[in-house]
């Protein structure tokens, strides 16, 4: 309401410490989770040797091999059918655990449980990983060259296409009598929430009722992602969205933890809780943004705009999970508040060895304000 002051409701029970996060649910018998990550932006996997770790008491070891379960890609976000510009999308396959091939730093390639957090991350670094380091991709451009290398070997490294126009952009162009050219690149940025992202499951195995705890922007999808995956009827999954510390979009896609957690408390009939490091959020939490953007403005010689024709490369990561989100929102608002007669954009999706884009606070049209 204008020009009335309204009482905030939810401050005192957070400032006065009654808040409750993921981090506060637990029980007698709760397993903590740690995952042994990839030092290399993109390596072959040549060997695990989890042994000395499986020979302490207490503790379990876990590689992709041992959890059927999860033999299914984790979902990607597709929006081919209801997106008019998009031209195509193509969903690369991303594993809860890494096999074969890793592709960001700090993917997942074994986890690690155990009753307490410092005996699962202690366990972890006693877990030896044989990498063979591979050329990584990481400039977007270089990435689109021929005789690039491959992300996903025998996938070409573009895998989206947006397209959108009307007017004559060429005629504008034609009777122009100035043409302005930029080019202007905007830098990955990474959210920082208060809490970063966390995940607690619990499974009953009488009911057959899995409980979940997670700070979770889209609760519904992760609850039939988990389902799916562990062939159990949707209602029989049941998803908690405690007081979270800050979403803004990244806490919005199904990682691999959201997955590996309830699967493994279903495996050990035993609560197991995963509660991300801040080192892990910074390399491993999707990031935002990270486009490269090629424009040509036509206009007359008093300042009328004619014609604008952007070309938008977007840095989409390992794994193309969001598609073209965030380059279709730039087209939509690039105008913005100026009358420009004939419009053309394009925008391509391409594969880096980076951990992958999400939506994040305004997810594409802050790419607008220069």
């Amino acid at each position: 309401m204008i020009g009335k002051s309204l009482r905030r409701k939810e401050d005192e029970r957070l400032i006065t410490g009654r808040g409750r996060y993921v981090d506060d649910v637990t029980f007698p018998d709760l397993r903590h989770l740690v995952l042994v990550r990839s030092p290399h932006a993109r390596a072959r996997i040549l060997s695990i040797d989890a042994g000395a770790a499986q020979s302490i008491p207490g503790l379990s070891v876990f590689l992709g091999e041992d959890l059927p379960e999860l033999s299914d890609p984790l979902p990607a976000f597709h929006v081919e059918p209801t997106n008019p510009y998009c031209d195509f999308s193509v969903p690369l396959p991303q594993m809860a655990l890494a096999r074969g091939e890793v592709r960001h730093l700090g993917e997942a390639v074994a986890a690690v449980v155990a009753d307490a957090r410092y005996r699962a991350a202690d366990a972890a670094d006693l877990v030896r990983v044989e990498y063979e380091p591979l050329p990584p991709v990481v400039d977007v451009e270089q990435a689109m060259a021929e005789g690039a290398p491959q992300v996903h070997a025998g996938r070409p490294n573009v895998v989206g296409r947006i397209e959108a126009s009307f007017g004559d952009v060429g005629t504008a162009f034609a009777e122009a009598d100035v043409v302005v050219e930029e080019r202007s690149s905007y830098p990955r940025v990474s959210s920082m929430p208060i809490e970063t992202r966390a995940i607690c499951a619990r499974f009953d195995p009488a009911a057959e009722l899995l409980t979940i705890w997670a700070g979770h922007q889209t609760p519904y999808l992760l609850r039939e992602t988990v389902a799916r995956f562990l062939r159990l009827p949707d209602e029989n999954v049941r998803v908690l969205s405690p007081d979270t510390g800050g979403g803004f979009g990244p806490k919005g896609a199904i990682y691999p933890e959201d997955v590996l957690v309830p699967v493994l408390a279903c495996r050990l009939k035993k609560p197991v809780k995963w509660i991300q490091t801040r080192s892990e959020h910074m390399t491993g939490s999707q990031q935002a943004r990270g486009q490269v953007h090629n424009a040509r403005l036509a206009a007359r010689g008093d300042g009328t705009i004619l014609g604008l024709d952007v070309r938008i490369i977007k840095d989409v990561g390992a794994y193309n999970i969001w598609a073209v989100n965030e380059p279709t929102n730039t087209i939509n608002h690039l105008p913005a508040q100026y009358k420009v007669p004939n419009f053309h954009g394009e925008g391509l999706c391409v594969l880096t060895n980076k951990v992958s884009i999400s939506p994040y606070r305004g997810a594409g049209r802050p790419r607008l304000s220069s």
